[in-house]
């Protein structure tokens, strides 16, 4: 095995006699590490897509119920809307009878000249 500067490099030696230097157990090594850390890199990304789809579901969801809220709302604000409208026409109505009642009583008091 042959040193460069503190490093250990493949001799050729090594590579007619079949023996693996310390250099070249370190390029398995790293190799092997990386392999490992890719491998631990894929199986993140692939959960990070379950999570993504997970999310997205969950957004459109709230989209969709966002979206019946809102229909739902406005119904009920045009229901009240029309309500209120009827109640106001229903009193001036009765405003109206009783304003022409009061005029039949006093005709009607007139005729007779009676007063209740």
């Amino acid at each position: 095995m042959m040193t460069d500067g503190g490093l250990s490099v493949i001799s050729e030696a090594s590579v007619f006699t079949g023996k693996i230097t310390h250099a070249e157990r370190n390029i398995s090594k790293i190799g092997d590490k990386k392999r490992d850390d890719l491998d631990k890199l894929k199986f993140q990304v692939d959960e990070l897509k379950e999570e993504l789809t997970e999310v997205k579901t969950k957004y459109k969801a709230a989209l969709a119920r966002r979206d019946t809220l809102e229909k739902q709302l406005k119904t009920i604000k045009t229901e009240f809307g029309m309500k209120i409208k009827m109640l106001l026409d229903k009193a001036e109505n009765d405003d109206k009878l009783v304003a022409v009642l009061k005029q039949e009583v006093a005709r009607l008091e007139n005729v007779k000249g009676v007063k209740s």
